[in-house]
């Protein structure tokens, strides 16, 4: 069983009660559904959102994503000279975008901020 997750918002196509829809608009607990038939108008069809999500024939129609390590795993296994690498970088962004290497006047370091 995958575990992601996706945002319930107009725009977002799924597969509910046997047929495909677009969700149109979300006002409270309902759903606006449009069906865009092959030919002709396109159907509406209005519903409680915990109807919706409850039906067991709901599903959403957006590929999984594929998985990704986290950012705090690739960061928690640098070694000690990439670590200190990024350390440093990071600084220097933050002295260019604030003055101060740590980033603001409160944790200046001696000498900061140096002059231009």
């Amino acid at each position: 069983m995958s575990a992601w997750t996706t945002t319930l918002r107009p725009g977002l196509r799924l597969s509910f009660d046997g047929e495909q829809f677009t969700v149109a608009e979300i006002e409270g607990r309902r759903i606006l559904l449009q069906q865009a038939p092959a030919t002709g108008t396109p159907r509406w069809r209005q519903v409680d959102i915990s109807v919706l999500l409850a039906h067991p024939t709901m599903q959403v129609l957006v590929d999984t994503p594929e998985d990704e390590t986290a950012a705090a795993a690739v960061l928690g296994s640098l070694e000690d000279a990439e670590d200190d690498a990024l350390t440093a970088r990071v600084r220097h962004v933050q002295e260019v975008c604030t003055g101060y290497k740590l980033g603001s006047a409160e944790l200046a370091l001696d000498g900061e901020p140096r002059p231009d």
